[in-house]
């Protein structure tokens, strides 16, 4: 029942590397380029949070620290400028083209890593509802496996300067 989907930029630890169909390979991507990829066996999991606390949960990608930009699913788009203060970089933010409601309530799904706190991203232990489903890995090659042939994405879901 997810809406929308972050991945933490650590959690993905390598460029998803593959034999391309035709020229040298049958475009397959084995389990060990997946590993490569998403290697820490995290539980995927969805909670629910308000409008206001995804645009706070968004705000936290700047600390004194630096950035840490989470990785949005396609449904999720917003601007940042990072011109302006920290805790006030994210403006613009939509689910599916439309405006979030700082009121109303999304599913957001997300590794445990995530939903427990990690890199800094508290605002996901403020949700509700949470659930946790099957390891990370097993979610991403289940995708791939359903999905397949896959395009590569437009990277259009951030931006601003």
């Amino acid at each position: 029942g997810a809406q929308i989907a972050l991945m933490n930029p650590g959690g993905v630890r390598a460029d998803l590397t593959f034999a391309q169909k035709g020229s040298e390979g049958d475009g397959v991507v084995t389990y060990g380029e997946a590993f490569d990829v998403q290697p820490f066996n995290n539980l995927m999991g969805v909670v629910t949070l308000t409008g206001a606390q995804l645009d706070a949960l968004l705000e936290q990608q700047w600390t004194s620290a630096g950035e840490k930009i989470l990785q949005p699913s396609a449904t999720l788009n917003f601007t940042i400028d990072r011109g302006r203060p920290v805790g006030d970089r994210v403006s613009g933010i939509t689910v599916d083209g439309t405006p979030v409601d700082p009121s109303a309530t999304y599913r957001v799904a997300a590794n445990s890593f995530l939903l427990d706190g990690g890199d800094g991203f508290t605002v996901f232990t403020e949700g509700t509802d949470k659930v946790l489903g099957p390891i990370d890995l097993d979610v991403f090659i289940a995708y791939m496996e359903t999905n397949s042939p896959i395009s590569r994405p437009t990277l259009n879901r951030i931006s601003g300067r």
